[in-house]
């Protein structure tokens, strides 16, 4: 495996938007596990179950998720040091930005999505089995969390926030 990238997220502004945070949400006896990128700026959040925790399986999840996106939406990716990142350099490849890894016991370096995955955790505690979650189960539960007022964006919704950034086409 080729040596891994140190932390980049503390350089990236959060005025900026496009830089993303991702780590996985394990399920069940360590038998389901779902994907959750969050972008820094927005802390709009997307959800991916995936079928195995395979760095294969995070590399093409991340890879679908954020290859349709207009490229200032997506300019870097954060990720822990876990075993499912280890294809960093395919998903590097694909969507012609840098992949970096948060030091090793700093999960602060991911702050955003750390506490994503702690808010996920409110409605699908440890021992939820993401297997049995249906694809329309995902689609609204993240149409309703991306809805959350939340102070840190000034009452704003990272919806709203994200759909700000986002270029019109014209």
């Amino acid at each position: 495996m080729p040596q891994l990238k140190e932390i980049h997220t503390r350089y990236a502004p959060r005025n900026q938007v496009g830089h993303w945070e991702v780590d996985t949400i394990i399920g069940k006896a360590h038998k389901s596990q779902i994907l959750t990128p969050t972008e820094r700026t927005s802390r709009f959040t997307i959800i991916q179950k995936l079928p195995t925790k395979s760095a294969a399986a995070a590399s093409q999840a991340i890879i679908s998720l954020l290859k349709n996106l207009p490229k200032k939406m997506v300019k870097s990716i954060t990720a822990d040091r876990g075993k499912e990142f280890h294809q960093w350099i395919k998903v590097e490849k694909a969507l012609e930005i840098p992949l970096y890894f948060a030091d090793p016991g700093a999960p602060g370096q991911r702050g955003t999505n750390e506490n994503t995955n702690d808010r996920i955790r409110r409605t699908y505690p440890k021992g939820t089995d993401f297997s049995k979650m249906t694809q329309n189960e995902i689609i609204e539960f993240l149409l309703n969390f991306n809805q959350i007022p939340r102070k840190v964006l000034n009452y704003n919704t990272a919806f709203e926030i994200f759909m700000d950034y986002l270029p019109c086409s014209t």
